[in-house]
């Protein structure tokens, strides 16, 4: 269980500094697939940040089984996130002189995972393993992104805006396998967006605004197919 006591994030900003998350609380079951919700601003990136070791917080607790990162040493914190978490993010940050096999063993080293080939071949991108990220079009790398995270084993996967750059028959196909392999492997999935009809897909969605928690529900998850876009 994700247990977020309290978090507080600020940046100066002259005598007055700017609150990014104010007083965040939250818990998250193990396995459940959750999406943040808020407009442009509200925090909500700044939260995955946060709860994922990416960012420091001023303030707070934030407890993966009963072990608080933010008391870890900055080579605790990179250990954590190397056995913990994976991330996908919009804009793919996939590493351009590299292959796309050679990307998701990027992912796959971190963990001593050997299932490379089994991950191209689920990931539908076999005979396209040798090429690079600028031969392949916004899905395909976006399929490398996510291959390269799973490849991880993570116990906890973020997504920020993972569709956020793609065509509506591109987005649902990644958010299908998204969203199958997630149940398969039984991780924890936080996803942050701004389109509301993925919120639908969740088993929970948090709203946010200006750097608070205006409501957390439970929802039961729509299919990819009978969402709106």
């Amino acid at each position: 269980m994700l247990k977020i006591r309290n978090l507080l994030k600020e940046y100066e900003n002259g005598e007055n500094p700017l609150i990014v998350l104010n007083d965040i609380s939250l818990d998250i079951d193990d396995g459940e697939f959750v999406v943040v919700l808020g407009p442009s601003g509200s925090g909500k990136s700044t939260l995955l940040n946060a709860i994922s070791g990416l960012t420091d917080v001023k303030s707070g607790q934030i407890e993966y089984d009963g072990i608080d990162i933010t008391k870890l040493s900055e080579s605790e914190l990179t250990s954590f996130r190397r056995g913990y978490t994976s991330f996908v993010f919009q804009s793919y940050y996939l590493m351009p002189v590299l292959s796309v096999k050679q990307n998701i063993k990027m992912g796959a080293n971190l963990t001593h995972n050997k299932n490379v080939e089994d991950i191209i071949d689920n990931v539908g991108l076999r005979g396209k393993e040798n090429r690079l990220p600028s031969e392949l079009s916004g899905g395909e790398r976006q399929r490398v992104s996510i291959a390269r995270a799973i490849a991880k084993k993570p116990k906890v996967m973020f997504c920020d805006e993972p569709t956020g750059a793609l065509d509506e028959a591109t987005g649902r196909m990644i958010l299908k396998f998204l969203i199958a392999n997630q149940k398969k492997e039984g991780y924890t999935m936080i996803m942050v967006t701004h389109n509301e009809n993925i919120a639908e897909l969740s088993n929970k969605i948090i709203r946010m605004n200006s750097g608070k928690i205006t409501g957390v529900f439970d929802n039961s998850p729509k299919t990819v197919d009978e969402i709106r876009w």
